[in-house]
């Protein structure tokens, strides 16, 4: 077995034959290469996972894992559990990195911190760039931000997640360790998980302003989903961090 990369990306995989082939591209084209890519296809009904196997076949850094349909939140631990880097990485399937996304993050972490996000750029299902400013995401994602620069990252994550996705995630892997796998939620499950991470070891939660992803909007997309499902899980979290906190300032 070849030597432990210093970055494993975990991709959970489900239905998106449309994107994975460009979310692989892009761990590729990576600056930093001494990385791991495990793609953990959540019982696919499509080719995701034969596209994925394809990729792996031509490149030793990449490995499939098939499971039965467990949920993001399932694929996402079962690749924890087999990541052999000190540093995780997750890209959803339908989604890219910036070339230098891994070497920026990574260069964040070294300097002490173990949560590292970024800003992000909106693609559509072409993966064309949206830049209309009055676009709904657009403007919750500038509202999420204000609230960052008023009160800074953690606070600021209280009010809105700023993180946007699970594909924003970099973090070591004993914050993993300490803080526990992520929940079984669907709409909230990245802002839950970022959350436990700031209340954790607030010093070392670091957000760096560039946009390092693309987080593709594309009809199908979980925040899309049903709303009542997601007010049920928002209740939830903000539930939990009041039993963490009290309630805060």
């Amino acid at each position: 077995m070849p030597a432990a990369p210093r970055i494993s990306v975990v991709i959970p995989s489900y239905n998106h034959e449309r994107f994975i082939g460009e979310a692989l591209i892009s761990t590729q084209a990576q600056t930093l290469s001494a990385i791991e890519v495990l793609v953990i296809d959540d019982g696919s009904a499509d080719s995701s996972a034969t596209i994925a196997e394809a990729a792996a076949a031509q490149d030793p850094r990449i490995r499939v894992v098939r499971q039965h349909n467990a949920g993001t939140h399932a694929a996402i631990n079962r690749g924890l559990a087999l990541a052999r880097g000190d540093w995780i990485a997750i890209l959803n399937s339908d989604d890219r990195f910036a070339p230098d996304r891994l070497a920026r993050m990574f260069e964040t972490g070294d300097r002490g911190a173990r949560f590292v996000t970024s800003e992000a750029r909106l693609i559509d299902s072409a993966g064309v760039e949206i830049t209309d400013a009055g676009h709904w995401w657009h403007r919750a994602v500038a509202d999420f931000l204000a609230k960052v620069d008023q009160f800074g990252p953690v606070e600021g994550l209280m009010y809105g997640n700023y993180t946007i996705s699970t594909s924003n995630f970099f973090f070591h892997r004993s914050l993993a360790d300490e803080i526990g796998p992520f929940p079984p939620l669907r709409r909230v499950v990245d802002w839950a998980w970022a959350l436990r991470a700031a209340l954790h070891r607030p010093a070392e939660f670091k957000l760096v302003r560039e946009a390092l992803f693309d987080y593709r909007l594309h009809g199908a997309n979980a925040i899309l989903g049903d709303p009542l499902l997601g007010t049920v899980e928002i209740a939830r979290v903000h539930r939990q961090v009041l039993r963490t906190l009290g309630v805060p300032a």
